[in-house]
Protein backbone atom coordinates (compact mmCIF):
# COMPACT_ATOMS: atom_id res chain seq x y z
CA UNK A 1 0.00 0.00 0.00
CA UNK A 2 1.41 3.32 -0.93
CA UNK A 3 1.43 6.77 0.89
CA UNK A 4 -1.62 8.14 -0.01
CA UNK A 5 -3.56 4.68 -0.20
CA UNK A 6 -1.96 4.39 3.75
CA UNK A 7 -2.63 8.03 5.03
CA UNK A 8 -6.38 8.00 3.57
CA UNK A 9 -6.95 4.73 5.13
CA UNK A 10 -5.97 6.06 8.62
CA UNK A 11 -7.95 9.49 8.38
CA UNK A 12 -10.69 7.69 7.20
CA UNK A 13 -10.85 5.70 10.35
CA UNK A 14 -12.13 8.93 11.80
CA UNK A 15 -11.90 10.42 15.09
CA UNK A 16 -9.57 13.08 15.36
CA UNK A 17 -8.66 12.92 12.01
CA UNK A 18 -5.61 15.82 12.01
CA UNK A 19 -3.56 14.32 14.95
CA UNK A 20 -4.00 10.98 12.71
CA UNK A 21 -3.16 12.24 9.99
CA UNK A 22 0.01 14.08 11.05
CA UNK A 23 1.28 11.07 12.92
CA UNK A 24 0.46 8.37 10.26
CA UNK A 25 2.29 11.16 7.73
CA UNK A 26 5.37 11.51 9.69
CA UNK A 27 5.57 7.50 9.51
CA UNK A 28 4.66 7.00 6.15
CA UNK A 29 6.90 9.52 4.96
CA UNK A 30 9.75 7.82 7.01
CA UNK A 31 9.63 4.87 5.70
CA UNK A 32 8.68 5.93 1.98
CA UNK A 33 10.63 9.17 1.42
CA UNK A 34 9.48 12.48 -0.23
CA UNK A 35 9.37 11.07 -3.55
CA UNK A 36 6.53 9.21 -2.76
CA UNK A 37 4.23 12.10 -1.79
CA UNK A 38 2.62 13.30 -5.33
CA UNK A 39 3.77 16.66 -6.44
CA UNK A 40 -0.33 17.53 -5.92
CA UNK A 41 -0.03 17.25 -2.34
CA UNK A 42 3.66 19.06 -1.86
CA UNK A 43 2.14 22.38 -3.71
CA UNK A 44 0.09 22.64 -1.34
CA UNK A 45 1.98 22.47 1.59
CA UNK A 46 3.33 25.55 3.52
CA UNK A 47 4.53 26.53 6.81
CA UNK A 48 5.60 29.56 8.81
CA UNK A 49 6.94 32.34 7.91
CA UNK A 50 5.54 31.93 4.76
CA UNK A 51 7.46 28.99 3.79
CA UNK A 52 6.51 26.41 1.12
CA UNK A 53 7.02 22.60 0.05
CA UNK A 54 10.61 22.97 -0.61
CA UNK A 55 11.69 25.74 2.37
CA UNK A 56 10.30 22.87 4.55
CA UNK A 57 12.44 20.31 2.55
CA UNK A 58 15.41 22.69 3.17
CA UNK A 59 14.87 22.42 6.72
CA UNK A 60 14.34 18.66 6.93
CA UNK A 61 17.40 18.24 4.92
CA UNK A 62 19.48 20.57 7.52
CA UNK A 63 18.48 18.80 10.44
CA UNK A 64 19.12 15.35 8.78
CA UNK A 65 22.73 16.68 8.25
CA UNK A 66 23.59 18.59 11.27
CA UNK A 67 22.92 22.11 9.95
CA UNK A 68 25.70 21.46 7.38
CA UNK A 69 25.05 21.93 3.76
CA UNK A 70 26.83 20.15 0.92
CA UNK A 71 30.08 20.53 -0.60
CA UNK A 72 28.81 22.80 -2.92
CA UNK A 73 26.41 24.84 -0.37
CA UNK A 74 23.21 23.05 -1.05
CA UNK A 75 20.68 23.19 0.08
CA UNK A 76 21.45 26.43 1.62
CA UNK A 77 23.14 28.13 -1.06
CA UNK A 78 20.99 30.96 -2.93
CA UNK A 79 22.27 30.15 -6.60
CA UNK A 80 23.47 26.33 -7.98
CA UNK A 81 23.23 27.49 -11.68
CA UNK A 82 27.00 29.39 -11.75
CA UNK A 83 27.88 25.88 -9.99
CA UNK A 84 26.49 23.92 -12.42
CA UNK A 85 27.90 26.37 -15.28
CA UNK A 86 31.49 25.98 -14.22
CA UNK A 87 31.46 22.36 -13.54
CA UNK A 88 28.83 20.66 -15.99
CA UNK A 89 28.87 23.22 -18.81
CA UNK A 90 24.64 22.90 -19.45
CA UNK A 91 23.89 24.26 -23.02
CA UNK A 92 21.54 26.50 -22.41
CA UNK A 93 18.64 24.35 -23.60
CA UNK A 94 15.27 25.74 -23.47
CA UNK A 95 13.16 24.16 -26.75
CA UNK A 96 9.53 23.60 -27.06
CA UNK A 97 7.83 20.11 -26.95
CA UNK A 98 6.73 19.82 -30.87
CA UNK A 99 3.70 17.74 -29.61
CA UNK A 100 2.93 20.20 -27.11
CA UNK A 101 4.94 24.02 -27.56
CA UNK A 102 3.80 25.12 -23.86
CA UNK A 103 6.18 22.73 -22.28
CA UNK A 104 9.51 23.68 -22.57
CA UNK A 105 12.35 21.50 -22.13
CA UNK A 106 16.04 21.99 -21.11
CA UNK A 107 18.68 22.54 -18.60
CA UNK A 108 19.85 24.20 -15.69
CA UNK A 109 21.36 27.26 -17.62
CA UNK A 110 18.22 27.22 -19.86
CA UNK A 111 16.12 28.34 -17.19
CA UNK A 112 17.62 31.60 -17.11
CA UNK A 113 16.90 31.81 -20.79
CA UNK A 114 13.13 31.47 -20.07
CA UNK A 115 13.02 34.22 -17.71
CA UNK A 116 9.13 35.21 -16.63
CA UNK A 117 7.52 32.85 -19.55
CA UNK A 118 6.95 29.88 -17.96
CA UNK A 119 4.08 29.75 -15.39
CA UNK A 120 5.37 26.77 -14.10
CA UNK A 121 8.90 25.79 -13.25
CA UNK A 122 9.95 21.92 -12.58
CA UNK A 123 13.31 21.57 -11.55
CA UNK A 124 14.57 17.83 -11.25
CA UNK A 125 18.38 18.75 -9.85
CA UNK A 126 19.21 20.31 -6.81
CA UNK A 127 18.48 23.90 -7.15
CA UNK A 128 19.46 27.01 -5.18
CA UNK A 129 17.01 29.33 -3.05
CA UNK A 130 17.32 32.28 -5.56
CA UNK A 131 17.61 29.93 -8.90
CA UNK A 132 14.33 30.69 -10.44
CA UNK A 133 15.11 34.63 -10.54
CA UNK A 134 12.22 36.20 -12.75
CA UNK A 135 9.69 33.22 -12.73
CA UNK A 136 6.24 34.21 -11.07
CA UNK A 137 4.79 31.17 -11.26
CA UNK A 138 4.89 27.65 -9.46
CA UNK A 139 8.61 26.05 -8.98
CA UNK A 140 9.12 22.66 -7.85
CA UNK A 141 12.52 20.41 -6.77
CA UNK A 142 11.59 16.98 -7.14
CA UNK A 143 13.94 14.44 -5.56
CA UNK A 144 15.01 12.28 -8.65
CA UNK A 145 18.53 11.08 -8.89
CA UNK A 146 20.69 11.00 -11.73
CA UNK A 147 21.88 7.27 -11.00
CA UNK A 148 21.57 3.58 -12.98
CA UNK A 149 21.22 2.17 -9.29
CA UNK A 150 17.63 1.51 -8.79
CA UNK A 151 17.91 1.93 -4.43
CA UNK A 152 18.73 5.16 -5.34
CA UNK A 153 15.09 5.70 -7.01
CA UNK A 154 13.01 3.12 -5.17
CA UNK A 155 9.92 5.09 -6.38
CA UNK A 156 11.05 5.42 -9.71
CA UNK A 157 7.57 4.66 -11.28
CA UNK A 158 5.34 6.78 -9.34
CA UNK A 159 7.83 9.71 -9.48
CA UNK A 160 7.44 9.06 -13.45
CA UNK A 161 3.52 8.92 -13.66
CA UNK A 162 3.47 10.83 -10.94
CA UNK A 163 5.29 13.90 -12.97
CA UNK A 164 3.38 12.58 -16.43
CA UNK A 165 0.25 13.59 -14.80
CA UNK A 166 1.05 16.73 -13.20
CA UNK A 167 2.05 18.23 -16.26
CA UNK A 168 -0.61 17.40 -18.01
CA UNK A 169 -2.93 18.92 -15.20
CA UNK A 170 -0.92 22.14 -15.33
CA UNK A 171 -1.42 22.12 -19.53
CA UNK A 172 -5.48 21.53 -18.53
CA UNK A 173 -5.15 25.00 -16.45
CA UNK A 174 -3.26 26.29 -20.00
CA UNK A 175 -0.22 26.83 -18.01
CA UNK A 176 3.18 26.97 -19.76
CA UNK A 177 5.64 24.67 -18.47
CA UNK A 178 9.44 24.27 -18.00
CA UNK A 179 11.36 21.17 -17.21
CA UNK A 180 14.56 20.81 -16.82
CA UNK A 181 17.64 18.85 -15.08
CA UNK A 182 21.53 19.94 -15.38
CA UNK A 183 22.73 19.42 -18.85
CA UNK A 184 18.98 17.56 -20.04
CA UNK A 185 21.10 14.18 -20.42
CA UNK A 186 18.97 11.46 -18.27
CA UNK A 187 15.97 13.34 -16.42
CA UNK A 188 14.73 15.71 -18.55
CA UNK A 189 14.11 13.74 -21.79
CA UNK A 190 12.51 10.80 -19.43
CA UNK A 191 10.23 13.06 -17.52
CA UNK A 192 9.10 14.56 -21.17
CA UNK A 193 8.90 11.46 -22.51
CA UNK A 194 6.74 10.47 -19.55
CA UNK A 195 4.59 13.49 -20.60
CA UNK A 196 4.06 12.78 -23.93
CA UNK A 197 3.19 8.80 -23.45
CA UNK A 198 0.56 10.14 -20.83
CA UNK A 199 -0.77 12.55 -22.99
CA UNK A 200 -0.77 11.33 -26.32
CA UNK A 201 -1.35 7.74 -25.13
CA UNK A 202 2.02 6.29 -26.71
CA UNK A 203 4.41 4.15 -25.70
CA UNK A 204 7.59 4.71 -23.34
CA UNK A 205 9.93 3.94 -25.85
CA UNK A 206 7.65 6.05 -28.52
CA UNK A 207 7.81 8.90 -25.82
CA UNK A 208 11.95 8.99 -25.74
CA UNK A 209 11.79 8.61 -29.81
CA UNK A 210 9.69 11.85 -30.48
CA UNK A 211 11.86 14.13 -27.29
CA UNK A 212 15.99 12.75 -27.03
CA UNK A 213 16.11 14.40 -30.81
CA UNK A 214 15.60 17.97 -29.31
CA UNK A 215 18.04 18.25 -26.56
CA UNK A 216 21.61 18.09 -27.24
CA UNK A 217 23.05 16.03 -24.44
CA UNK A 218 20.15 13.30 -24.26
CA UNK A 219 20.96 10.00 -23.25
CA UNK A 220 18.66 8.16 -21.51
CA UNK A 221 19.99 5.36 -19.24
CA UNK A 222 18.69 2.10 -19.67
CA UNK A 223 17.00 2.21 -16.16
CA UNK A 224 15.05 5.51 -17.21
CA UNK A 225 14.15 3.80 -19.98
CA UNK A 226 13.32 0.30 -18.65
CA UNK A 227 10.80 2.20 -16.19
CA UNK A 228 8.92 4.25 -19.28
CA UNK A 229 8.67 0.56 -20.58
CA UNK A 230 6.92 -0.45 -17.41
CA UNK A 231 4.53 2.23 -17.43
CA UNK A 232 4.06 2.75 -20.93
CA UNK A 233 4.68 -0.84 -22.73
CA UNK A 234 4.10 -0.92 -26.43
CA UNK A 235 1.64 -2.26 -27.84
CA UNK A 236 1.81 -5.66 -28.43
CA UNK A 237 0.27 -7.00 -32.15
Amino acid sequence: MHVQDSLRAAVAIGHDTDTVAAIAGSLLGARWGVSAIPLKWRRLLHGWPGYQARDLLRLAVMTVRAGQADSVGWPTAKRMIPYYKQALRPAGTAVPLPDDPSVLVGDAAGLEAVGDTPDAVLSLCRMGTDDWGKVAGEHHEVWFVDSNDPKDNPNLDFVLHDLAEWIADRRDEDKTIFVHCVRAENRTPTVAAAYVAERLGVSGKEGLVRVVPLLPHAHPSRTFSEALDRIWPAQQG
